[in-house]
């Protein structure tokens, strides 16, 4: 009989043990996605101060494009309202709105030969060009993070404690590269 006991309470220690190992590794990945998203948020957060910089600075020069400079507004509004709400989707529909209305904006401001001439408007196209690449690169380095989460909330016995505690799946950011801001001049 002593054998026995001895032989559960082994194992029960390495269930224990075993467990416990799956859940700081959930843990950790919980935590790995919630760096990658602020990381994101940093990089919002510094187009967001650089896109009414670029506004005025087209206005200066008069780049009219009242339509153009609303519906920026209205975009970056609303990435700024899904980030609060933690809207992943609705967050990557605004930044593709955005991405292509400051592309158009930068393409017409490029036109005006004095604007594109200047030396603040050349240093804040490049700042922003820099800013949605690295609003690309940490939207890849979030989504691999909500892939490993993912993957592992999904795979046995990773599924019973991630349900047990309650360890819910992730969005990943869609962003498409396809209306960055071009990386000329």
């Amino acid at each position: 009989m002593e054998a026995i006991s001895i032989i559960i309470a082994v194992i029960l220690i390495v269930v224990i043990v075993y467990s416990t190992k799956i859940y700081n590794n959930l843990v950790s990945l919980k935590h790995a996605v919630s760096k990658a998203w602020v990381n994101i948020e940093t990089a919002l957060k510094q187009r967001h101060d650089q896109l009414p910089k670029l506004i005025e600075l087209c206005k200066e020069y008069g780049v009219d494009q009242s339509e153009t400079f609303e519906t920026i507004l209205k975009a970056r509004t609303q990435i700024m309202n899904a980030q609060q709400m933690g809207e992943v989707q609705s967050l990557a529909a605004a930044e593709q709105k955005l991405q292509m209305e400051t592309a158009a904006l930068l393409d017409t401001a490029n036109q005006n030969t004095e604007l594109s001439a200047d030396e603040n408007f050349q240093d804040l196209s490049k700042q922003l060009r820099n800013t949605e690449l690295a609003i690309l690169d940490r939207s890849d380095v979030y989504n691999e993070c909500v892939t490993a989460s993912n993957n592992r909330i999904e795979q046995f016995p990773h599924s019973f404690i991630a349900s047990f505690f309650s360890f819910g799946k992730y969005e990943a950011l869609e962003l498409s590269d396809q209306n960055k801001l071009s990386t000329d001049g």
